[in-house]
Parts: C-alpha cells; structure tokens; sequence
C-alpha cells in the first residue's frame, strides 16, 4: 500500500478517535446507566414522591404545585363546567395552556452533573404512567402515517420521540398532564353536559367544531396533540386541523408604548433580584452548584431539572438540594411578580401586549352568540407558554402571583339563555373559579364579590374600552402609540 494511503488512514483515524473522545465528553460516556448516575446523592437526599395535587392543600409544596404532577383528586375538584344560573346552556368553551413539562432550558446543570436527559422518548412502561399512553404512543404515529399517504404532511412531530432531551423538549410528564387536562374537561364538558355531541355523532363537523392554534415551538404543539386525545373520545390526529403563530402572545400587533414601561419593571425586578440573592437556599444553590443566583434559572435547573422528573435532589460535595430550598426559590420568583404588579408598570405592560389575545377571546364569544353564524367553532385551544399565561392573569386581575404550573389551563366558558340573547363568561385558572375576581366583572360599579356570573358584554366592553381607557385613549392602537406611557 503507497506510503501517501497508509498516511491518510492514520490521519482518518485518529480524526475517529479524537471525535469519539469529545462525543464520550458530551454525553458524559453514561448513556446506558440510569439517567442520574454520576451525581454525587447522599443517603438523605431520596427520591421526591409527589403528594396528590390538591390546589388547595396546604401540605402541597409550593414546588410540588408547580410540578403540577396530575391526581384522580383533580377530577373531583375542578370546577370547570358549572353552570353559573339555572337554564343557562353551555355554548363555548375557550382554553389557554401553558405547554407541559419539559426538559430545562439551559443544560448547564446537566452538563456539570453528569447528566443524560432520556425522558424525551414516551414508554409506557417507565414512570410516570397514565392508563391511555400506551394507545396514545401507537395511535398517533398511525394516523401521522396515514396523514403522509394523503399528502399531509405535519411541521412537528406530534409526539416526543428523542431518546435525549435537547433545551426545552416535553417529556413524558408533559404529554400526560394535558391527556390528564382534557380527560378532566371531557368528563365537565362531553360527558355532563353533552358538549360537543354533534360533531362527535358525525366526526366530519370537528374540523368545524374545534379550532387549535399553537405556537410553532415542537412542546406547544405536542402539548395540544396530548389534550385533544383526552378530550375527544376516539381521537385521530387527521380529524382537527392545527394552526401555527409566530407569537407567544398569538398577535402579530406591535405596540411602541411596551417598550417605555420596561425600565421600570427591569428596575423592580433588579430589586427583587438583589433582596433575593442573599436567601439562604439561593446563596447555597449559586456556590455549591455554579448555577447562577437568579430565581428563574433556578426553578429551570433544579425544580424542572430535577424535581419535576421524580429524581433525586443532587448533591455537591457535603451540600446537598432539599426540598425546602426548592420552596423558597419558588416563593422568591412569587414575592417578585407582586412586587412588579405593586411598584412597576407590569400590569400596564400586560394588559396592552395582551390586548389582542383577549379580543380574540371576545369576538369568538360574541360572534357564537350571533344567530345563523354556524362557522364559529365551539372550541378553541391555544397551546402557549408562561409568557402567553403570565400576562393573561396579570391583565385580568386573577389574585395568582406565582409562575404558572406546567400544563396550566385557563379556560374561558361561554353560557347563554335560551334566546342566546343573555350572555355569561366564566373565567377558570387550573379547576378554581376565578370569575367574580377578575376586572371585566368590574365594570358595572359592582362590588365583584356581589356579582354571580360575569356578563360577556362585560368582558367584550372591559377588552375593547376599559384597557384603552386606562391609557387616556379609545383604542389600543393609540394607547400604543402615545409615547410615555406608564
């Protein structure tokens, strides 16, 4: 063999090896072991068993809640499906989520832990389990195949498929809990009051019935994919259409006014931030594990990280994460959200990016209550994130301070009397009646506490006039543009 060959198979292979070597680095040469070996664990550092989802519980830690891990408690609790006043009908239903569980955003952690995310991949055998997953992970890889031989094809896969978890990808836990949501909402809806019993007797009308939008990140669309299989008894993935924005917000509507309000919720939350860093679990977390003192990376590296995934809470030489730390960052990241909506312009920034969201909320009530109009769906679900939640509850005036739970729901319930004249909305956050608390529900000059149900002209008057009249003007368009505002 020429000398130039046996030269240039030597080069090669020690590419090969070189280039193995850095893969073994990456993946931390653990692929086969069970996903949190190479963490240093003390024997007091056990595995976190979640207690039963009560909301209103006091012995539910505050990281525990917002794991959200689902319970059969749930279904006894949500109060979803209420009729506010004897012979109303249920005529609409309108769901915001917040996207399930995922893997952390940033793997730094991770990466000094020597972990190796595999819980990415659905397997009904491993935990966590629900009793529909097994059908779940055949029936929708079937019906996307059956979708390619019509020459439909989706942008994102339906389901979580990766044996390793990249930034942000739902887990196992994520697809579950909003199975778990529209099995809760199946039973409130379909099953007590024979919600959607047209389009379920002549499957043809869902595409009509049901309207999806998500945004185009892969967890947001997975997250409505696993909802819609609870909801609808004999779910197909090709019998709903999805639709896709761009925005986490679900408007392309810019508003320059957003950006004059922003120094003064940075100023707030620098604040929160240096009154935070000195808590003892932060301090502790920051040095033993390099991992930044801010509450939001925090909760994305141990509570999502670790907490969320059922494993053991690491350790770092002789320091060691409890669940109490945990608590205390998640109660920090709270503190800080009332802080902003006390002190800074957060609820002004929330009710004009927000707007737009809630306009479209409104004009799919009203339009359903407008006679002959039968294109108007009779669900909608808009599978979002924190950002698409945070300022929906802020802008409402929901009394929930705390980072939305992982596979949160806030659902909008449209009911009319029976010359659909008579309008009411009704307004859930995860199961909990929030209607007599939130703004629109103000806007009579009643006390809200007096006020049964809330009045759609109410909502539709507070989403077109009361949020621009804060401002000083008619419109957002020229609350937007008036430079200042505060």
């Amino acid at each position: 063999m020429p000398k130039s060959k046996i030269h240039y198979l030597l080069v090669i292979g020690f590419v090969v090896c070189i280039v193995s070597s850095v893969i073994c680095v990456v993946y931390f040469c653990v692929k086969e072991a069970p996903i949190h070996h190479g963490i240093n664990f003390s024997s007091s550092s056990s595995p976190i068993t979640p207690k039963p989802n009560d909301k209103e519980s006091t012995d539910v830690s505050s990281a525990l809640r917002y794991c959200n891990f689902p319970s059969s408690t749930d279904f006894g609790t949500s109060e979803e499906g209420i009729s506010p006043r004897d012979n109303l009908t249920l005529r609409q239903v309108l769901v915001v989520i917040r996207h399930g569980d995922r893997s952390p955003l940033n793997h730094k952690l991770y990466g000094r832990l020597r972990v190796v995310p595999k819980y990415c991949k659905l397997d009904p055998g491993q935990s966590p389990k629900e009793e529909s997953l097994a059908r779940f992970v055949k029936a929708i890889p079937d019906d996307q195949r059956s979708m390619l031989r019509r020459g439909e094809k989706l942008p994102i896969s339906p389901i979580p498929s990766s044996k390793i978890c990249g930034p942000g990808m739902l887990s196992q836990l994520g697809v579950i809990q909003h199975i778990h949501n529209g099995k809760m909402l199946r039973q409130r809806y379909i099953e007590r009051h024979n919600f959607l019993h047209n389009a379920l007797r002549d499957r043809k009308q869902l595409q009509k019935a049901i309207y999806t939008v998500t945004t185009a990140r892969t967890r947001t669309m997975q997250s409505a994919v696993g909802f819609l299989y609870g909801l609808l008894p004999g779910f197909h993935l090709y019998e709903t259409k999805i639709a896709y924005s761009a925005s986490d917000t679900f408007s392309s509507q810019r508003c320059a006014a957003l950006s004059f309000m922003l120094p003064s919720i940075k100023k707030v939350q620098y604040q929160s931030y240096l009154g935070h860093r000195s808590k003892s679990s932060i301090k502790k977390l920051a040095a033993a594990f390099n991992a930044g003192d801010h509450t939001g990376v925090l909760i994305d590296g141990f509570v999502n990280g670790f907490l969320c995934k059922g494993f053991k809470l690491p350790c770092q030489g002789d320091v060691c994460t409890t669940l109490d730390d945990l608590n205390e960052i998640i109660e920090a990241e709270e503190n800080t959200t009332r802080a902003l909506i006390e002190e800074s312009a957060y609820v002004n920034h929330s009710m004009l990016i927000i707007q737009p969201l809630l306009e479209t909320l409104s004009k799919f009530m009203t339009k359903k209550m407008t006679p002959g109009n039968e294109t108007v769906p009779d669900f909608v679900l808009m599978s979002g994130h924190d950002t698409t939640l945070k300022p929906l509850i802020s802008a409402l005036g929901i009394p929930e301070y705390g980072w939305p739970p992982l596979g949160s729901r806030l659902v909008f319930e449209l009911w009319t009397g029976r010359d659909n004249n008579d309008g009411y909305v009704r307004v859930l956050l995860n199961g909990k009646d929030y209607t007599k608390d939130i703004r629109p529900c103000r806007l009579s000059g009643t006390d809200s506490s007096a006020v049964p149900v809330c009045p759609v002209a109410n909502f539709h008057d507070y989403v077109r006039r009361g949020i621009p009249l804060r401002f000083g003007h008619v419109s957002r368009q020229k609350a937007c543009s008036s430079v200042g505002t505060d």
